[in-house]
This record gives structure tokens, C-alpha cells and sequence, in this order.
């Protein structure tokens, strides 16, 4: 658990643009089902996007990761 409280909920208001986020369901430092309460605040047309399997530090080895992932770039 981090000493740090980010109240990530309350940044995400003030973004105007698009927002993607990716979490995995077995991350060991931010728990799923914290992350996923975030959910509730982001605007029509965000992304929170589950990657099943992963974790803090693995996101990038899941195809469905590297798939949006480049979409979003093109």
C-alpha cells in the first residue's frame, strides 16, 4: 500500500481529452477492484479497459494491450 493518497477520481475531471486506462486483475499494488471504481467518472468515450492475468509491471506482454495500444497511436 502506498504511503501517498492519489485521488486519481479527482484528476480525471479535469482532463479534457480522451482517457484510456488498462488494469490488470492481478496487480499487487493498486488492487482491480480499486481501480476499477474509476470507472464511474470517466466521461462518454473513455476507456477502462481489463486485462485479465495482469499485473503492475506486465501489461505489455497481452496482445489485447498491444492492439489498443496501437490503435491509439495511429
Amino acid at each position: 500500500m502506498s504511503a501517498y493518497k492519489i485521488r486519481t477520481y479527482q484528476f480525471l475531471a479535469e482532463v479534457h481529452c480522451p482517457v484510456t486506462i488498462f488494469h490488470g486483475t492481478s496487480d499487487g499494488i493498486i488492487p482491480y477492484r480499486c481501480a476499477s471504481k474509476l470507472k464511474s467518472v470517466l466521461k462518454p468515450g473513455d476507456e477502462f479497459i481489463t486485462i485479465d492475468g495482469g499485473t503492475h509491471q506486465n501489461l505489455a506482454e497481452f496482445d489485447l494491450y498491444k492492439t489498443k495500444l496501437d490503435s491509439l497511436l495511429k
